[in-house]
Formats: C-alpha cells, structure tokens, sequence
C-alpha cells in the first residue's frame, strides 16, 4: 500500500464549501462523535455519519493533488457539501489519525479471481438483497422474453420506495430499467427494447400517482420513453407485429393523459403516431379512437371526447368526405370544426345552427370564423341571440366592441350598460363615460350609475370614481363617510383606497393627506412585523416631507416623538425607525 498525502485543508476553507449553516452543524456533529468508520482511499476521504435518520449517511470527498476538493457526495437528501461532509472535513483537519488508509475499491477487486468475486457478490447479495437488481441492470442482459418479468421489476422498484415515501429512489430504480431499453436500442435488440419501455410505461402509468414527490421526473422517464420509441419506429420500416405494438404503447399513454384531464404527458405521441403510421396502421389507431369515444359516451365526459375527436379527424383526414367530417364533428362535440367546414362549403345558415348548442366561451371563437368568410351580418345575430340567454359578459362585451368599431355608439352604450351594472368595475364605467358623451346623454346616465352605487353602497368604486374625476372632496367625504370607528378590518379592506385618496389629496388638501397616513401608520404598526414597520416608515416619509412642505417642521418634530414614545417596546419597529432616518 502506498502513502497518499492529501494537502491541508483549512476551517475557512470548508466555511467557503458547505455554507454557515451547515458549518455550524457539522461542528456540533464532529464534537458529538457522530462520524464514524473513518478511512482514506487514495486522494477521497470517506466516512458514515449518524444525522436525523436511523441509518447513517455515506459521505466521500475528493480531493486534486493541489488540495482542490474536486467533488463531495453524501447520501442525505441534500447530497453534496451539507453538514454531514463539513463533520467529516472537521474529524480529518482536528484528527486525521483516525482515517484507516486503505487501497482504493478498484485496486481491492482487481486483487480477485472471478470465483472469488462471484463469491463476494453472493455473500453481498444475501446481506443486502438489493444489491441483486442493481447487479442485473449493470448487466444489460435480457431478465427474460416475457414483458411480466419487466413489469415485476418495475413493481418491486416502486415496492421499495416504501408507499411513495422514497420517491427519489423509485426514480432512480425505474430509470435503471429504462436504461436495459436503451442499451438494447443501441445493440439493435428493438423487440427486447420495445418490452423494456412497455413495462416502465405502463409501470409508471399505475404507480407513479401515488407518489407526489418527484411526479414530473416520471413524466420525464416517459417522454424519454417515447423519443426511445419513436427511434424504434423508424427502426422497422417492416415489422408490423412489433411497430403495432409500439403504437399501442403510445396510445396507453396518449389514453392516459386524457383520461387525467390532459396532463401534458407525452404531448408528441399524436404527432409521431401520424409521422409513422402507414394507412392500415392509421386505421387500426382509428378503431382504438373509436372504441375510446364511445366510452367516453357512456361516461358522458364531452371534454374527452373533443379530444379524441381531434384526433380521429387527422388521423382518416385524408378518407373523409364532408358529411363523415361534420358526423365526427358532432358526434364528439367539435363545433368549432364543423362550423369551419360548413363554411367552407357556403352552408352559412347550417354554421349558424351549429352554434345553437355550443358554450359561450366557444361561440366567441366561432363568430371570428363567420367574420373571416365575410358574414359579419350573421355574426352579430348569432351574439344577440346569446346575449339574451347567456350571463356570460363576454358576449355582451363582444357586442360592445362590434358596434363601437361601426361608430354606432348608442348601440354599443347599450350593450357596454348591462355589464356594467351587474359587475360593477371603474374600466368599464370609463368606457360608459367614453361611449355616453358621444351620444349626448352622460350627465343624466352618471347620475343614474351614482344612484345606482349607493344604493348597493359600494363605496370603494365611488371613491375610485371620484378620484378618476379629480373630485378630491367628494373621495374625502366618502372615506370619511365609511371610516365609522377605525375599526381594524376596515383597514384591512380598504388600506389601498385610503392610501390613493391620500396621495391624491397631497396637493389640493394636504393636512387631508398627513391624517390619512397618520391612521394608516397607526394601522400597520398595530398589525406588527417587520414588513409593517418598513411599510410604515415609507409613509412617515410622506408625512415629514408634506409637513416640510406646508412649513410646520415642529408638528412633524412633536408626531414622530409622540410616535416613539408610544411604542418605545417595539424594538424591530425602532430599528426601521433608524434605518429609514427617522429616529
């Protein structure tokens, strides 16, 4: 055995590698002796260190020959330069007589015979028996010709990860499956590969929802999956048993992500199945849409089978004449499309009746295809009629800006209305503003819209509605109005409104304003941490520079004095106070 120096490595230096935190932790476990099994081999440091679970962690570092830590690995969550490899570092720099040095594992094994190793591996394997499934995926050998034995492994590696409280091993497990696939792609092996991904596909597909950690990494495994099973395609221009088996797989998981709700699992396999499908391959995978749309049907899930739809209609694009189209269409609830269509071939009138039993939020699509064709006239029958049965405001809105863009604006004052009084909003009472002066008639509607908020007492538009006319006074009196006691909620409801108000009073009415901050101030301090004082302070700030403005320095003085004094035991609110210079 040779002697290998490993350079000095200072406390500063392990400070700069893991961080304070985990320095300060790593110190507490050197000093309670919670590192253990001590050994150097060759330039790496490896020990096993007890922390917050049962089984202690394994951790190595590695050092360059210039005293450069060139990698750590622990096998805590963290996984390198945490609190484990500080300890470590700490035990080698304060005691590095208790390192056993030893060879390093590859000059140890190249010491056996093959016996010998077989031997080691069986007495490994005995003692941990999970040594044997990682030992058969460095193999790369075939577990059998029968896709269950995959399966079974793909099983026993979720198994494992303890009822998905272990995601991150099940992930590491499964991946190593994958990976037999992908050996066997690249030796030309497709039907073993095929057989692989079959089983980590379907595998994840029925095991991976229940474990949330690490969910997007099994997506992950799957579009890998996929890519793997393309390349197979492409591979076998001729082996139609294999290929339709591929396009099963694909279809499994295009099934998948629909029946979740459309996940974004595998959004390619559409477009690969319609890349390589030949026409009797597209027609078996229309059989598959079919069979899927009439389950859908009975589960009565039109979302699902809009998809499928979809699907089946690129998929016979080419067989389809105009009546199959538009029976596909309704059969699977694809307005959209059979409306296009139907224009297409100048049945305007059987487009229109088409919308009839599509959702709003559908039809505001729809009447842009009408428009396009040049049948404005139809779409604006088609958004009268909904607007009549719909409270969806879109339509209404939609109404508004057709006819706005005609400069028929009495109509569109007519349609921005209804809107506006069942939700209420500043926007669109500017645009009633906008819309009623060009038709003459503002100044009796703004009084019938005023009326109309006060009596639903909505005070917050009011005063926005002030504040947007530049009528300060009448902001003021409203705010006055609902301030009532002060009480607690009331800032918390109306903090924004009170703040706009005050700033739009510091020119006209500025003692106004320096009372309105001063009771937000009180509010926000009242409320306590740190966020508050901050935001606080940032309106002290207003109220000095609006006392400095109006010359009444010795107010300012006498405030922020008694303002201190009040609250002399909030310490972190002194602390603002000082930070933001006003202490």
């Amino acid at each position: 055995m040779t002697t290998t120096l490993i350079p000095v490595i200072t406390e500063q230096a392990i400070y700069d590698l893991v961080g304070e935190q985990s320095f300060q932790r790593g110190q507490h476990y050197a000093r309670e002796h919670a590192v253990f099994d001590e050994r150097q081999e060759g330039m790496t440091l490896k020990a096993r260190c007890h922390g917050s679970r049962a089984e202690a962690y394994n951790v190595e570092v590695t050092f360059d020959a210039n005293g450069t830590i060139t990698s750590t690995h622990c096998t805590c969550p963290v996984g390198r330069s945490c609190k484990h490899v500080a300890a470590l570092l700490l035990v080698w720099l304060k005691h590095p007589e208790q390192f056993l040095e030893r060879d390093d594992i590859e000059t140890i094994l190249e010491r056996y015979d093959k016996a010998d190793l077989v031997d080691l591996l069986k007495h490994v394997i005995q003692r941990y028996p999970d040594v044997e499934n990682l030992l058969i995926a460095f193999s790369k050998q075939p577990l059998s010709q029968k896709p269950e034995a995959y399966r079974r492994q793909i099983e026993a590696a979720f198994r494992r990860g303890y009822a998905g409280k272990n995601g991150e091993r099940v992930i590491a497990d499964v991946q190593d499956i994958k990976e037999f696939g992908d050996h066997f792609t690249q030796q030309g092996s497709y039907a073993d590969a095929i057989m692989v991904y079959e089983a980590v596909v379907r595998g994840i597909i029925e095991q991976a929802p229940y474990y949330h950690h690490g969910y997007n990494d099994f997506h992950q495994i799957i579009d890998e999956c996929i890519e793997a099973l393309d390349a197979c395609l492409e591979a076998l221009p001729s082996e139609e048993e294999l290929r339709e088996k591929v396009f099963q797989i694909l279809f499994t998981i295009y099934h998948y992500d629909i029946d979740m709700g459309g996940i974004g699992l595998g959004d390619s396999v559409p477009g690969i199945m319609l890349k390589r499908a030949r026409a009797q391959e597209r027609a078996m995978m229309a059989q598959w849409v079919r069979e899927a749309i009439a389950g859908e049907a009975k589960r009565e899930s039109c979302f699902r089978a809009q998809w499928y739809g979809g699907f089946l209609l690129d998929l016979e694009a080419d067989k389809l004449d105009d009546e199959a189209f538009l029976r596909i269409c309704r059969e699977t609830g694809r307005t959209y499309d059979a409306v296009k269509r139907l224009l297409e071939l100048g049945r305007v009138d059987e487009a229109a009746r088409e919308t009839e039993t599509a959702m709003s939020y559908e039809v505001l699509s729809m009447v842009d295809l009408f428009i396009t064709c040049g049948y404005e006239g139809v779409a604006e029958r088609i958004m009268r009629a909904r607007a009549k049965t719909t409270p969806d405001m879109r339509v209404l809105e939609w109404l508004k800006d057709y006819y706005l863009a005609k400069k028929d604006y009495t109509t569109a004052l007519e349609c921005a209305e209804a809107p506006f009084r069942r939700c209420p909003s500043l926007e669109r009472y500017r645009i009633l503003r906008r819309l009623a002066r060009k038709v003459g008639c503002w100044d009796r509607l703004r009084e019938e819209l005023l009326t109309s908020l006060r009596a639903s007492h909505d005070v917050v538009l009011l005063i926005s509605i002030a504040l947007d006319e530049k009528e300060i006074d009448s902001a003021l009196s409203l705010l006055k109005s609902e301030q009532g006691e002060k009480r607690f909620d009331y800032y918390n409801k109306h903090g924004p409104i009170i703040v706009a108000v005050a700033r739009a009073a510091e020119g006209s009415r500025p003692l106004a304003a320096i009372e309105l901050y001063q009771q937000y101030v009180d509010h926000l301090i009242a409320m306590r941490g740190r966020e508050n004082y901050r935001d606080a302070c940032r309106y002290l700030k207003k109220i000095q520079a609006l006392y400095e403005k109006l010359g009444q320095n010795r107010k300012w003085i006498r405030y922020i004095a008694s303002l201190r004094d009040k609250n002399r035991n909030l310490r972190a609110l002194k602390e603002e106070l000082v930070k933001a210079q006003l202490s």
